[in-house]
């Protein structure tokens, strides 16, 4: 894989944008030459006061319009309000809806704009891959909890069920039971091609597989012989999928046919695209001498180092989120958990860009103390950069105490690249291969990895223990260029009593790891 490296920005002159924020709470927030701070901006978490839901707070340090979106003490949602994860948008077409979910498994809608709650969305359960479509602001896909053998849209206003993909009989595998993404991956931006993995009713992994809702058909499918990734994603265009195991992430044409490695991990990470329209992998490397957050343009194989996490003797965790598909060759970037001194880029979030020598604007501290997954901040962008939900304690100590906090930008707070496509968005039906890049090889006759069985098994985050005598959220072996991981993964059940589309899915509860951790 070719490599460019890219030393961290400096302070540099900041775009001219309109102040103008479109709905919700910060809509006359912004004063006339607001700019983002711009570089290494190295300030403390300021001290500040848990707001009450609905209160605009202004960011002390960075000047941004932070808001608590949700109440989980006096709201229906019970014991955590929280956005579910970094690589899911949760904001749907026209930003009018979000939705948070809650402990038992509970889905909730609420209003993007009023906060107000809306209620909880009957139908999706526990672990039930949520995804808005791309287009309708109503439309909201889910599978069965942990997957089943169909695929659904809700309108979320009627509550109306549809069956989008019934892959029943349609599979190679005759004892397919569970198709899904295990929590982390989501459909092409289109919203057309879906990248699954199969496990059968016991929950051995039987193989993945690409499908066109379209058309309604496989195109690929590659069986695994028992080895499960941590998780798998379509790529924005829909010219590749990504599986992610421990030992190696890779990008797959949608044959399946050959592939390009990523990393030679599995991280938290995001896929995205970048301003000439390729697709881009971003992650972390724990086992580089620096701990550098990095990408892959997916199109070329070329790996470019962005910034070194590793600073004499500061490291921290982070969630990257790259759903900002209208503002191309951009990251947001959540931090937390630091260990060492403090160091700029800790404890809040920040837009990173993608190429050498990188921009950063600063955006906002989250405040979140965190105790345990629940309390990770996991912030997720929408894809024209203007809003974030992230999740926070606010300072506490608990893991539970988390609501959801909502961050809304100008337009042009974080600048526009530009969109030159090279690459088309992938078509099914051409037999042409979507790359030709010298990086792509064959993909081997079996996947290079030790196989491992059961829902939870290949959690990247499960391979290291937390140590509990001292407290540490992860830690590392050896010294600075040494393994670094997150907490464990907690688990997310389906909720007693609540309504399933599918009665064959079951919802698991207390030790059974059924569900995906992540």
């Amino acid at each position: 894989m070719a490599l460019a490296v890219g030393l961290l920005a400096s302070v540099a002159s900041a775009p001219t944008f309109s102040q103008t924020v479109s709905g919700g709470p910060c809509a006359n927030f912004y004063a006339s030459g607001f700019q983002l701070p711009q570089g290494q901006v190295d300030a403390a978490v300021p001290n500040l006061a848990r707001p009450a839901k609905g209160a605009i707070t202004t960011d002390p340090v960075f000047g941004t319009c932070v808001v608590r979106a949700t109440q989980h003490d006096v709201e229906p949602p019970t014991t955590f309000a929280r956005n579910d994860y970094s690589r899911r948008e949760p904001f749907n077409a026209d930003m009018s809806y979000f939705f948070v979910y809650s402990d038992g498994g509970y889905w909730h809608l609420y209003d993007a704009n009023t906060l107000k709650y809306i209620k909880v969305l009957n139908g999706p359960a526990g672990d039930a891959e949520l995804q808005w479509d791309p287009v309708d602001p109503k439309k909201l896909y889910f599978t069965p909890t942990n997957g089943g053998l169909k695929l659904y849209a809700m309108n979320v206003d009627t509550g109306a069920i549809t069956t989008v993909a019934d892959f029943t009989g349609k599979l190679p595998w005759p004892s397919a039971a569970h198709v899904w993404t295990k929590s982390e991956g989501s459909p092409s931006r289109d919203g057309r091609y879906w990248g699954l993995m199969v496990d059968d009713a016991n929950w051995n992994s039987l193989g993945l597989i690409v499908w066109d809702t379209v058309q309604n058909r496989l195109v690929g499918s590659m069986s695994t012989n028992g080895n499960r990734p941590d998780h798998i994603s379509m790529s924005p265009s829909g010219r590749w999928v990504v599986p992610s195991w421990l030992d190696g992430t890779y990008a797959y044409t949608p044959d399946f046919s050959r592939r390009v490695q990523l990393h030679h991990s599995s991280e938290h990470s995001d896929l995205g695209v970048l301003p000439n329209g390729d697709d881009v992998y971003v992650s972390i490397d724990f086992q580089a001498n620096l701990g550098d957050i990095f990408m892959v343009d997916l199109d070329t194989g070329v790996r470019t180092d962005l910034m070194p996490t590793y600073i004499s003797g500061s490291a921290t965790a982070l969630h990257v989120s790259m759903k900002a598909f209208n503002k191309p060759g951009w990251a947001l970037i959540g931090t937390y958990a630091g260990t060492g001194p403090h160091r700029w880029y800790m404890d809040h979030l920040f837009a990173l860009e993608l190429k050498a020598n990188p921009r950063i604007y600063n955006i906002a501290f989250h405040h979140s103390n965190v105790a345990g997954y629940w309390s990770e901040p996991q912030a997720a962008v929408n894809r024209d950069f203007t809003r974030i939900l992230f999740n926070s304690n606010w300072g506490s100590s608990s893991d539970t105490d988390v609501d959801a906090y909502m961050v809304q930008l100008p337009a042009g707070a974080v600048p526009a690249s530009g969109l030159k496509k090279r690459l088309a968005v992938y078509d099914s039906g051409s037999t042409a291969a979507p790359s030709s890049s010298p990086a792509v090889e064959p993909t081997p006759a079996t996947p290079a990895s030790s196989a491992s069985n059961g829902p939870a098994a290949n959690d990247d985050d499960s391979q290291q223990t937390a140590n509990a005598s001292n407290g540490a959220r992860w830690y590392r072996l050896g010294d600075t260029a040494g393994t670094m991981k997150d907490p464990l993964r907690e688990h997310r059940h389906a909720p007693s009593g609540a309504s399933a589309v599918d009665a064959t899915t079951q919802r698991r509860r207390g030790g059974e790891r059924a569900d995906s951790a992540r």
